[in-house]
């Protein structure tokens, strides 16, 4: 096991004190699509018996959505309970508006003590947003010095050589490898990478929640242990690299008439982000393997970190979340990466494992959002979510309650205006905003500069076929465009609240 003084730091209090309060993991996962779990039973190559189990023993929301594709803004969202357009973190690297509140600052004020282990994407990346414990594994040592995976492997002896490509394989010679690279693909799907399993990244920043659960924390805490996998780019040790299969790939979601009718900016979309890789059929399932072999991965870390808890006889005083910032295309719809607004993209898993209510729900199919996510938590905690808070909390739907008068529908949004794809189709900036509204049959995505697509769920459920332009779903579509409309407003950041006794000074009475 990595042992949390190996990492150079050792910021704990060990002195612990027992209370009543129930402790929280918020497990988060990265580019994890909705259909990767064996108990969603749409991937049968997929095996994932530890997620299983934990969603066996808890609630599973089948329909979850995230609120935008893309890293950074999904992760703040899901730290703070509000939509991207009110914490403004619009884009990977671009920070969130001031005065803005995660979830580490709520559970502080509630006499927890908070940890973050692995990925953060906070921005800027120094300012640990009032987390206690702050061990930072973001992947990204060029804009985070202090990613401390790199320091771990000097200390097991690697060579510079193998910490600068500990995501890369050994052969990286060959002459299919150096083919590839010609081409613009990742050879590393093709080969395992250098580094074993047992000290993957995975592997070290589960070893890393384990010693803090093991002999570091105090009770109640607040844990979110966030990965970095299984985001396609990432390669494999080779433990997990024989398991699967190219034939065990899903066929591709995608259809001829996609790309016929694609628009400009879709054409350069796809050139920026690397995706007529993925035309090649045996590249898209070589990719897909790695995928495989990486949730597997991570559910065999999932496995570790339940029998910690059930040794340690946390398991009956700690409520877990498991998720993911987004999904991913993996060549679907002719993509690569993760931006936009289909399911591959914007559902994801969610479970949730309380102790007081195991089984109580089950498996829950009505549409949901993890900006829901911080404001249950709060609840299970015994607060109510302040009024910032956008999300509304699934506690009554974990209870099996039915919820009172809550609108089933779900929301996305995107901005595309930082990338390159967008000035080559000739879209100023007020011409890249999109927006999302999934009701549990349609789909809308409205856009201010590229045409609406719509699509019927229940007779497309592969989003391969645009209805925005027909006379016969002309109704269904102003209908959706409405609660857009109506979300969107309705969403314009509830903060600062005024007092309505509040005045200017100097101003007049009225």
């Amino acid at each position: 096991m990595c042992n949390i003084a190996d990492s150079g730091r050792h910021p704990y209090n060990t002195v612990m004190s027992h209370t009543e309060s129930l402790n929280i993991i918020s497990v988060l996962f990265d580019s994890w699509r909705w259909d990767g779990l064996g108990c969603a039973g749409a991937l049968p190559a997929v095996r994932t018996p530890n997620i299983d189990a934990l969603a066996g023993k808890g609630t599973r929301f089948e329909r979850a959505f995230c609120s935008c594709a893309l890293c950074g803004p999904s992760r703040m969202s899901l730290s703070t309970g509000r939509y991207m357009h009110t914490h403004r973190a619009r884009w990977n690297d671009v920070p969130m508006g001031a005065g803005e509140v995660v979830d580490a600052e709520y559970f502080n004020d509630l006499g927890y003590q908070t940890a973050m282990i692995g990925k953060t994407h906070f921005c800027p990346p120094d300012d640990h947003h009032g987390y206690q414990i702050y061990l930072c594994q973001d992947g990204r040592p060029r804009v985070d010095p202090r990613n401390i995976y790199p320091h771990y492997l000097r200390r097991m002896g690697y060579s510079e050589d193998d910490v600068a490509n500990h995501d890369k394989p050994a052969t990286r010679f060959s002459d299919e490898a150096k083919r590839l690279e010609e081409n613009g693909e990742f050879w590393g799907y093709h080969y395992p990478v250098r580094i074993p399993a047992e000290h993957s990244e995975s592997r070290f920043v589960t070893d890393l929640a384990l010693d803090y659960l093991a002999r570091s924390m105090r009770e109640p805490f607040f844990l979110h242990l966030s990965y970095l996998r299984p985001h396609p780019g990432w390669g494999l040790s080779e433990r997990y690299f024989r398991r699967f299969d190219p034939a065990d790939a899903p066929d591709a979601n995608r259809t001829q008439a996609e790309l016929d009718h694609a628009t400009d900016f879709f054409l350069h979309f796809r050139d920026e982000r690397g995706a007529r890789a993925f035309d090649n059929e045996l590249y898209r399932r070589q990719v897909w393997t790695c995928y495989l072999g990486l949730m597997a991965e991570l559910d065999d870390m999932i496995g570790t970190l339940m029998d910690s808890l059930k040794k340690s006889g946390l398991m009956d005083r700690t409520l877990i979340v498991l998720s993911s910032d987004h999904g991913c295309y993996l060549g679907d719809h002719w993509m690569h990466q993760t931006e936009g607004f289909y399911d591959c993209q914007v559902r994801v898993p969610l479970i949730v494992c309380h102790p007081e209510y195991r089984r109580a729900a089950g498996t829950v199919g009505r549409l949901v959002e993890t900006v829901d996510i911080l404001p249950t938590l709060l609840e299970s905690a015994g607060s109510e979510a302040h009024a910032a808070i956008q999300g509304r909390s699934l506690m009554p739907l974990i209870r099996g309650e039915e919820p009172n008068g809550d609108v089933d529908e779900a929301h996305a949004e995107w901005d595309f205006r930082y990338y390159a794809s967008r000035a080559a189709a000739g879209l100023g900036v007020a011409e890249s905003q999109g927006a999302m509204i999934r009701s549990p049959r349609y789909k809308l995505n409205h856009y201010t500069g590229l045409p609406e697509e719509l699509y019927d769920l229940r007779d497309d459920p592969g989003e391969l076929r645009n209805l925005a332009s027909s006379d016969e779903y002309k109704p269904v579509a102003d209908e959706l465009r409405m609660r857009l409309l109506q979300w969107r407003m309705s969403t314009d950041d509830p903060t600062p609240r005024l007092s309505s006794e509040f005045k200017l000074p100097g101003s007049i009475e009225v």
